[in-house]
């Protein structure tokens, strides 16, 4: 089982959100599909999986290096080991983790990773029966959407990402052993994936969004048809594999 060289910003988890990344997302929605995206405060606060309403669909934001032209791989954190805090709400995170990814609990337990928190060459080893997991991928499969951002004015890049998109990347990569812990500047706790970089992907240049996609059958039109269309569906208002 060989561990991949893919790339990755810095391997580093999503860093904060800030206005101005919010900021970005609504412009792109907003120029690029003529919908006025309302912003969700307190996200976790308000018990919304998203950052954004559409309508009946949430829109999650993270900010990230992302660049194409550097990086072939997005950082995606599965979930986070908060054994040693054993917070009440994490109790049952391994279990909601296996059900985003449609996996059993069992299975999740057996499945291998990298553990890169020593340093030097990583070792291989198995999840297990964590007692407690923050169930990173709560937002994702809870959103229509998720939309990584770089906001440096220097190189705006915009990736969107459909739910299931990342949740059937996320799965095979966990399947395939690919899953990784500490790596990078990333919180030693938490076990990741790097996921293919999504083909719908936009970049902004003095206030205008350019689409430099890569879909393999499907035009800009086309693309962005079928993310308007899954924004204003009605499937119970973002709902996804629970």
């Amino acid at each position: 089982m060989a561990e991949s060289e893919s790339k990755a910003p810095e391997a580093d988890a999503p860093k904060p959100k800030t206005s101005a990344v919010i900021d970005l997302t609504v412009d792109f929605l907003e120029a690029v599909f003529g919908l006025e995206p309302d912003i969700i405060h307190c996200p976790r606060k308000n018990r919304s999986p998203g950052d954004l309403q559409v309508l009946l669909q949430t829109v999650e934001v993270k900010r990230q290096g992302i660049d194409p032209e550097t990086y072939d791989r997005t950082f995606l954190e599965v979930f986070v080991d908060t054994t040693m805090r054993r917070k009440p709400s994490h109790h049952d995170g391994l279990r909601r983790t296996a059900s985003y990814l449609g996996m059993g609990m069992a299975d999740l337990a057996k499945s291998a990773y990298w553990d890169h928190r020593e340093g030097g060459r990583p070792k291989l080893a198995r999840v297990g029966s964590l007692s407690h997991v923050e169930a990173s991928l709560a937002s994702i499969a809870g959103s229509a959407f998720t939309i990584y951002v770089n906001p440096d004015p220097a190189k705006t890049w915009l990736y969107c990402y459909s739910r299931d998109f990342l949740l059937d990347a996320a799965r095979k990569l966990v399947v395939d052993g690919a899953m990784r812990r500490g790596m990078g500047k990333a919180n030693p706790d938490a076990f990741a994936v790097l996921a293919p970089i999504s083909p719908a992907r936009w970049r902004r240049v003095e206030g205008a969004w350019h689409y430099h996609g890569s879909h393999p059958r499907l035009e800009q039109k086309d693309v962005e048809a079928r993310i308007k269309q899954g924004l204003l569906a009605d499937d119970g208002g973002g709902g996804g594999r629970r």
